[in-house]
């Protein structure tokens, strides 16, 4: 009879041999185990406060932050903990809260039978996560998603918490691959993040409360902000299929979503690297399914030109023209007026895209102050995030502005009439 298959969190010292093996009978499939390699404790306690559930925790004990409240953490997160020794063991794991401990040089069959007598195969039926129910999914309405796009330094993250606060209860997704959301909108927690949310879905479909309380709430934007990745490498542990689910749950968890992406777009058919692909997943995936993709650029010669560019390459991913909308922000030095920006952008895309009919570009005016408002982790003022959200065609206005039913209503002196 098959077994199950153990997900594990596994964390060793620098070039550890059993760490090695381990990683090559994951790999030729000599033990059912996924494996997780961990670079420090600190991974380690994120995962473990994720929406992903592990089978055991397999750590070595030189590792430096191995103690007692680490394993009671993995203890708590229902993972069992398996403490690799080197002979003598340097301290009584097994009191510390350690389900059992293996010595370095342990072979296969030893391995194997300690996981069965200490942990819990991560099997669909078993799995911890709350799973909803397939038909139940197809029949809930996605929210829209607006994506926001551009070349460095155009204000890309700026316009898209602008757009999220003109949208009260939006969830703010940072997927840059070089994230700075969590800057912008003061102090927040980057854990639990993207990473956490994208791993949960690889085995699971976690339930709409569950993606709430994964977010991070920011009560004076009156958003919640996913963080995104805390390290640009970690696009490796985000796989396709997890980013469409992760992206489709959260579509149905918030009433609008609005998402910071790369303006890298090369995958697969552009370049012959499946590992470039992959790095450019988060970018492309939401890109294709939004309903709306806002590119950012800046007024002078080279912004101009690279928000072309940006056009031009989400045209080549598929997505299409109606669905992209060019967003300027003046800024006061600029000798450019608001006219002559637009005409530029029109008559770049027409020469790079005869064929393309993209909408006009819009031209804002950010208030003077920008950088101490975003340094001080204030909300944007009102009258800036009402100039993005008018750049967002009526269509989709309409379908992602929140409900005012609910909204409370002032009462003025006199407005009740007078009492009899």
């Amino acid at each position: 009879m098959r077994e199950g298959t153990f997900s594990l969190l596994a964390l060793a010292r620098p070039r550890a041999p059993w760490m090695a093996e381990l990683t090559r009978w994951a790999n030729s499939g000599a033990v059912e185990v996924d494996l997780i390699r961990c670079v420090s404790v600190d991974e380690v306690r994120a995962r473990l406060g994720s929406l992903q559930s592990f089978s055991a925790l397999v750590i070595d004990e030189n590792c430096i932050g191995l103690d007692r409240d680490l394993l009671g953490a993995a203890t708590d997160a229902g993972c069992a903990s398996l403490v690799i020794t080197a002979g003598i063991a340097r301290r009584e794991w097994l009191g510390l809260g350690a389900d059992r401990t293996l010595n370095d040089a342990f072979a296969r069959d030893e391995l194997l039978s300690a996981l069965r007598a200490i942990a819990v195969p991560m099997t669909p039926p078993e799995h911890p996560l709350a799973v909803v129910d397939l038909v139940d999914l197809a029949a809930q309405p996605s929210a829209p998603l607006l994506a926001v796009s551009g070349a460095g330094g155009s204000g890309t993250s700026t316009i898209a918490l602008a757009l999220a606060l003109a949208l009260p209860g939006c969830a703010l997704v940072d997927a840059a691959l070089d994230a700075s959301l969590a800057l912008l909108v003061g102090n927040v927690d980057v854990v639990p993040g993207l990473q956490e949310l994208v791993d949960a879905h690889r085995t699971g479909t976690p339930s709409p409360d569950e993606i709430r309380h994964t977010l991070q709430p920011c009560p004076s934007h009156r958003i919640s902000l996913l963080p995104g990745l805390r390290r640009h490498r970690d696009w490796t542990a985000l796989r396709p299929r997890a980013i469409d689910a992760t992206i489709t749950s959260l579509r149905r968890a918030f009433p609008v979503v609005v998402a910071d992406i790369d303006n890298d777009l090369e995958g697969e058919s552009e370049t012959g690297s499946f590992d470039i692909a992959d790095r450019n997943a988060l970018a492309r995936q939401i890109a294709l399914v939004a309903d709306a993709v806002v590119i950012t650029g800046r007024p002078d010669l080279a912004g101009l030109s690279r928000m072309v560019s940006t056009v031009s390459n989400f045209l080549d991913l598929g997505v299409e023209p109606d669905r992209l909308i060019p967003v300027v922000m003046r800024l006061p030095r600029c000798m450019l007026s608001a006219s002559e920006i637009r005409r530029s952008i029109t008559a770049l895309i027409e020469e790079v895209r005869p064929a393309a009919t993209i909408a006009t570009a819009s031209v804002l005016e950010p208030p003077k102050d920008l950088d101490a408002i975003l340094l001080d982790g204030l909300p944007l003022p009102k009258a800036f995030t009402d100039q993005v959200f008018n750049a967002v065609p009526e269509r989709l206005r309409s379908a992602a502005a929140p409900s005012n039913s609910q909204e409370p209503v002032a009462i003025l002196p006199g407005s009740l009439g007078i009492a009899s």
